[in-house]
């Protein structure tokens, strides 16, 4: 009888367990609004940037793709939304973090080569535009995040002010203060 009982109960243990990991397997509806969001972020960017001219945007040092192989450059510039984060409650903003690749010319070798240009965008309160986040003026912060207190510039100020030019804009101190 002992044996029975011991037996029935660890079936509702794994009767639990499996119904558990069912639920877990089931496809959730933010999932597919997360992704419309990341294209829908992912064309208001190439949209942005197709309306700048690419031969300006080569002439301040930022090509399209170049293809080693075929020695040519790329049509367009490539979009990657790599992050996304939706608006919470209490104010929170939705952000995400978008990669623009094209290609640099190594002054050394004169080769193109590969490289991304990190775009942070916001939508205040989690409505209405994305805007492209600035630090300190600059389009991109992570070099200034690897030695605090410098002013370490990848990209030239003509290539930040014309990049940001394309995109409504937004001081990231000012979605701090915006948030508390």
């Amino acid at each position: 009888m002992f044996a029975v009982i011991k037996r029935i109960h660890w079936i509702f243990i794994l009767a639990w367990v499996l119904l558990g990991l069912a639920a877990c397997g089931q496809p959730e509806n933010s999932g597919g609004k997360g992704a419309a969001t990341a294209e829908s972020l992912k064309q208001h960017v190439e949209s942005a940037i197709a309306k700048l001219d690419a031969a300006k945007l080569k002439d301040l040092g930022f090509a399209t793709p170049y293809n080693m192989a075929d020695k040519q450059f790329e049509a367009q510039y490539e979009v990657k939304v790599v992050r996304l984060e939706s608006a919470g409650n209490n104010g929170k903003h939705a952000q995400a973090e978008v990669q623009l690749i094209g290609s640099m010319q190594d002054p050394r070798t004169e080769l193109w080569l590969t490289e991304m240009i990190q775009l942070n965008f916001a939508r205040p309160g989690g409505r209405g535009e994305w805007k492209l986040v600035l630090y300190r003026g600059q389009v991109e912060d992570y070099l200034s995040q690897v030695v605090p207190g410098q002013e370490l510039r990848t990209l030239s100020d003509p290539l930040q002010d014309y990049l940001k030019s394309a995109f409504a804009t937004v001081a990231a101190a000012e979605l701090k203060s915006e948030a508390s």
